[in-house]
């Protein structure tokens, strides 16, 4: 491997450019207080982060390695379709399990025996309680329920299947 001599004289230094002042440090009393964050603490570093990848000398890997860039995360397949199962909660009342997901949540669309299917509800989280009126004590109904996901505030990808569940009243 060949070695190069340097031929030339260094640039002169140039002072880095100046960065936002820091929030003050929050101090703790006696007896100790948990700290809270300080009030603009994310503004300062999202325009600290946005100086640095806006610097003429910034390069993506500097950002990796900062960990203030990362893979992009492609959007979910808009063909999904929700895969519904049920259990029952306390006192016999149907409980949908759906996987959640990068997804804000699911539609629930349910009617009992052969009524169209209506929005009852919506679930941020795996479960959802179905509460429609249960049947008279030692009766039994067939619930249909179908679900759909919802993405950026708007339903997203296709509905899940009609799934059937018997529910007897107690």
């Amino acid at each position: 491997m060949a070695s190069f001599p340097y031929t030339s004289t260094p640039a002169a230094l140039e002072d880095l450019p100046g960065l936002p002042v820091l929030p003050p440090v929050p101090t703790f009393n006696t007896p100790a207080v948990t700290a809270q964050l300080e009030p603009g603490f994310f503004e300062f570093l999202g325009r600290l982060v946005q100086q640095i990848k806006t610097a003429a000398v910034f390069e993506e890997a500097d950002g990796l390695l900062l960990k203030i860039l990362g893979p992009e995360v492609p959007p979910p397949d808009p063909a999904i379709v929700p895969e519904v199962k049920y259990g029952y909660a306390a006192g016999g009342c149907p409980e949908l399990i759906v996987k959640k997901g990068p997804f804000q949540g699911f539609a629930v669309f349910a009617a009992k025996g052969s009524a169209p299917l209506v929005e009852v509800g919506f679930s941020t989280t795996r479960l959802y309680e179905l509460e429609l009126p249960m049947p008279a004590a030692g009766q039994a109904e067939v619930w249909r329920v179908q679900v759909q996901y919802r993405y950026k505030n708007e339903p997203f990808g296709q509905k899940s299947q009609i799934i059937e569940i018997p529910v007897r009243g107690s």
